[in-house]
């Protein structure tokens, strides 16, 4: 995961659509899927989207599955990668509804 800012003169919601068209493009040329789909995510006022994807043949130390997002709030970003093999499926998909329901708070 990485936290920063939306970059001042970007609007967020065009600021998420390029993050994640830039990761489907990537992802899109090694994957199973024919077509990757931008998926909506987040709760309440913070917005998301991910696109995830299968490798085709990955490497022996290499992942399976990746799936990558970002969320924006207030011009926050946290974009997050997540890496799994079928052993981690289940885990993957836990951690995918962790973050969908993720809160950003203001610090004091």
């Amino acid at each position: 995961m990485t936290m920063g800012r939306v970059p001042a003169v970007a609007n967020p919601d065009e600021f998420r659509a390029w993050v994640t068209e830039q990761s489907r493009k990537e992802f899109q040329q090694q994957s199973v899927e024919k077509e990757l789909l931008v998926e909506p995510i987040g709760k309440g006022d913070v917005h998301g989207s991910q696109v995830c994807a299968t490798d085709r043949a990955p490497k022996p130390d290499e992942y399976k599955y990746v799936c990558q997002g970002i969320f924006t709030h207030e011009g926050a970003a946290l974009i997050f990668t997540m890496l799994y093999n079928d052993s981690g499926k289940e885990d993957a998909k836990q951690a995918l509804a962790a973050l969908d329901a993720l809160q950003f708070t203001q610090g004091t």
